[in-house]
C-alpha cells in the first residue's frame, strides 16, 4: 500500500469517526459572547414603519430596506427561569408550549445595522471560489468519463484526474467550514439578542468531504491496478 493511500484512508477513518461522534452528541460550539446587559425584551409587537414598509410622500414612495442574517441561537444562562411560550385558548383548544428556539432569521433596518452588509460580500466571494472549483471540477469529470468509455481506466491519468476531483470536493468543504466559522465568528462579536445567544453550528454537508476522501483513494487503487498489470503484461 503507498503512502497516499494509507494517509487518505487514515483520513477518511478519522472524518468518518469524528462525524459519528458529533451527530450523536450533537455538539454547538459557543464562542464566549457576553450577556447582552442593561434593558431586555423579547415579545410580540406591531411592525415598526422602517422594517420593509414603504411611506407615501408628494414625490412617491419611499422604501425602508431590511439587512437579513441567519443565526443559531441557544437560551442564555443568565436567562434561567424564562422561557418562551405559546398559549392558545378558544372554545376548542386549551394548549400551552414551550418554544425552544434553535434557529433565528433576525432583520434589522439598513439604517441600524451595525455592521452594514458585511457577511454578504464574504458570501459573495466564497459563492465566486465555489463557482471556480465547479467549473474546473466538470471539466475533469467530463475528460475522465470520456477516457473511461474509450476503455481507458488503469491509466494514470484517470487516477490522477479522480484525484484530483477528490481534492477538488474535499477543498469545496474546507472552504464552507471556513467562511461559515469566520462569518458566525463575526456576528457573535456585533449581535447582542434578548435572552438568547447566537453560536456556531458546523452545517457544511460532511458527505461532500467523505465523497472526496473516497474518490482520492480509488484513485490510489486504480494506480495499484495499473501497477499490476505492467507487471502481468511483463511476466507475460
Amino acid at each position: 500500500m503507498n503512502y497516499k493511500l494509507r494517509i487518505y484512508c487514515t483520513m477518511l477513518l478519522f472524518v468518518i469517526v469524528v462525524s459519528v461522534l458529533t451527530s450523536q452528541c450533537n455538539l454547538n460550539y459557543t464562542l464566549n459572547q457576553p450577556p447582552a446587559v442593561g434593558e431586555r425584551s423579547l415579545e410580540v409587537v406591531d411592525i415598526p414603519a422602517n422594517f420593509g414598509s414603504t411611506d407615501t410622500t408628494n414625490n412617491g414612495g419611499i422604501s425602508h430596506h431590511t439587512v437579513t442574517y441567519e443565526v443559531n441561537v441557544v437560551p442564555t444562562e443568565h436567562a434561567s427561569g424564562k422561557a418562551l411560550f405559546s398559549t392558545v385558548v378558544t372554545p376548542d383548544v386549551n394548549q400551552t408550549y414551550k418554544v425552544n428556539m434553535q434557529k433565528a432569521k433576525l432583520e434589522v433596518a439598513a439604517s441600524d445595522a451595525p455592521f452594514g452588509n458585511f457577511p454578504m460580500w464574504v458570501y459573495v466571494i466564497v459563492a465566486v471560489v465555489i463557482i471556480g472549483f465547479g467549473i474546473w471540477f466538470l471539466g475533469i469529470v467530463f475528460t475522465t468519463i470520456r477516457s473511461i468509455r474509450m476503455g481507458e481506466i488503469f491509466i494514470s491519468q484517470v487516477a490522477k484526474n479522480i484525484e484530483k476531483i477528490g481534492m477538488i470536493l474535499c477543498s469545496i468543504y474546507l472552504i464552507e467550514l471556513i467562511a461559515s466559522y469566520a462569518i458566525t465568528q463575526y456576528l457573535i462579536n456585533h449581535i447582542q439578542l434578548a435572552y438568547y445567544a447566537v453560536i456556531y453550528k458546523n452545517e457544511c454537508n460532511i458527505m461532500v468531504l467523505i465523497m472526496g476522501l473516497s474518490l482520492a483513494i480509488i484513485s490510489q487503487i486504480i494506480l495499484m491496478g495499473k501497477d499490476l498489470k505492467e507487471e502481468q503484461d511483463l511476466t507475460i
